[in-house]
């Protein structure tokens, strides 16, 4: 997401900090193994008036997590898609 914050202010401080730490944890913490990817959407309120899977307002993401022997996760990735096709998944 990007902001536009003046440069010198705590929050774009902050913001900064924040993307640089996610990039590394991403670095250490990769998935592997078994993996269980899950699909959602995520929204708000209903500014249109259709509810549900399709709705305009409604972000579609998935989420892959590397699981151990006993399906307890171990690491988390969300990430937010075009879509719920093979091809916007594979990005």
């Amino acid at each position: 997401m990007t902001r536009n914050l003046p440069q010198r202010s705590s929050l774009h401080k902050l913001h900064r900090r924040t993307n640089r730490a996610t990039a590394q944890r991403d670095i250490v913490y990769r998935i592997g193994g078994t993996v269980q990817l899950d699909d959602s959407y995520l929204g708000g309120e209903r500014l249109s008036g259709r509810a549900g899977r399709g709705s305009g307002s409604k972000v579609p993401s998935v989420a892959a997590a590397s699981v151990d022997s006993n399906s307890q996760p171990l690491h988390v990735k969300p990430d937010l898609v075009s879509g719920f096709t093979s091809q916007a998944i594979a990005k």
